[in-house]
């Protein structure tokens, strides 16, 4: 049916195919790990914060605090441009 030398042809033909095919899985697999590795990260942070969920509420007071001491340095307990009885709370904490 085919002559020999288009056998070979075909021959050739399907082991370069197949080294191109094999080359382009490898690089698809470096390329895929190379996209994913910040994904992974992420997701990582996610369950790490997920793990600490109920202990945020316990963190979240004392970080407040520091923030406020920091953004709004109290001068002394009679802050006049505290609202609702917010300078009680921050003369309390500091």
């Amino acid at each position: 049916m085919y002559p020999q030398t288009d056998l070979n042809r075909l021959a050739a033909y399907k082991v370069s195919l197949r080294r191109d095919i094999g080359r382009r899985r490898v690089q698809c697999v470096a390329d895929t790990a190379r996209v994913m590795r910040p994904l992974v990260w992420a997701e990582r942070v996610r369950a790490f914060f997920r793990k600490l969920g109920p202990l945020a509420a316990i963190a979240t007071v004392p970080a407040l605090a520091l923030v406020m001491r920091v953004a709004f340095p109290a001068r002394s307990c009679s802050a006049r441009w505290c609202v609702g009885g917010l300078s009680s709370l921050t003369c309390s904490v500091f």
